[in-house]
């Protein structure tokens, strides 16, 4: 049949189409290859709610990703990214390994993200809004160019994974409010302070 042939072609070329993800990683893709499958393949965006293109050569996601809107986790780690369109309904988020020197502004608006990864890219500071994220339990951003962070990350009381190494904090925030990560031992927080 014509679907059997299209999901034999599909595997061959390895790109991986399933009922709820599509996985296009490491695939040598560019800003027009994935723009050009994503028209062949339109009818199916209401059903991904997982979505990869990690480490193609991405320098930008195209329009085309606004338009899944069951999307609940996007891989777009190792490519050439600086921004993301608004995305609010995200659970997780990699875009580790990208070229990002700040975090896009409506991640703070995004109440139901528990999980973001941010590691390996040019992040100097990060945004007060982060204690805007009521979910967040992993957040990593090692491997950055930070040098404080904000008091408000304190407010993130499900926070369970914290990866900060390799950047030059200083100081941790004194007020570290609901963050259980902070909050496990008062001697530790006056230690913890320098770094």
């Amino acid at each position: 049949s014509e679907e059997s042939e299209e999901s034999e072609e599909s595997e061959e070329s390895g790109v991986s189409i399933g009922p709820v993800g599509l996985d296009l990683s490491n695939l040598g893709m560019n800003d027009d290859t994935i723009e050009e499958f994503f028209k062949r393949n339109e009818e199916r965006l209401n059903e991904y709610t997982y979505l990869s293109l990690e480490g193609n050569k991405l320098t930008a996601l195209p329009s085309w990703i606004k338009k899944l809107p069951n999307l609940k986790s996007l891989n777009v780690s190792r490519n050439k990214l600086t921004d993301l369109p608004i995305l609010s309904n995200l659970k997780s988020l990699d875009i580790n390994d990208n070229e990002f020197t700040e975090l896009p502004t409506w991640i703070e608006s995004s109440p139901s993200l528990e999980i973001l990864y941010v590691s390996n890219n040019k992040l100097t500071k990060l945004p007060r809004g982060i204690g805007k994220l009521p979910n967040l339990r992993i957040l990593n951003v090692s491997n950055n160019k930070l040098t404080k962070l904000p008091r408000e990350i304190g407010k993130l009381s499900k926070l369970e994974i914290f990866g900060l190494s390799n950047n030059k904090p200083t100081k941790l925030p004194i007020e570290t409010g609901t963050c259980p990560l902070y909050n496990s031992n008062p001697a530790d927080k006056k230690d913890n302070q320098e770094f």
